[in-house]
């Protein structure tokens, strides 16, 4: 859906964050520039509100739900600096692309435990694995 207005102050876009050591490899967080355009875009503030905190695998090459899961538990946490910005905010989560949603629904946990009034998520594309 286009929109040209501008996203109400209390919702704020999160973009799913990669590792630190991927980052250096890749040079880039793709779920970053998506979230940044569309920040600008709607006119609504960015918030790096996420990190990871471990370099787990990709979802892609995991073989079970459980699996999926294992891989991902405990591995996103809200940046104690950045906390304020989300409290009672509508936040709007930003990847690039959605595997299994594993991903999304642990950055929404921590969000959703750090205060976020409520958490929605945006993805360009979804793969099948």
């Amino acid at each position: 859906m286009y929109h040209s207005g501008k996203i109400p102050d209390h919702v704020v876009i999160v973009p799913v964050p990669i590792h630190p050591t991927r980052l250096r490899v890749r040079g880039y967080n793709q779920a970053e520039l998506i979230a940044n355009s569309l920040a600008s875009h709607l006119r609504s503030p960015l918030v790096m509100a996420l990190t990871r905190t471990v370099a787990s695998k990709s979802q892609a090459s995991t073989s079970s739900k459980s699996e999926r899961l294992h891989n991902l538990q405990g591995h996103f946490e809200v940046d104690s600096r950045l906390k304020n910005r989300i409290i009672g905010k509508k936040v709007l989560i930003v990847d690039d692309v959605a595997t299994t949603g594993m991903t999304l629904q642990q950055c929404a946990l921590v969000l959703k435990e750090s205060g976020a009034k409520s958490v929605s998520a945006i993805v360009v594309a979804t793969s099948k694995s």
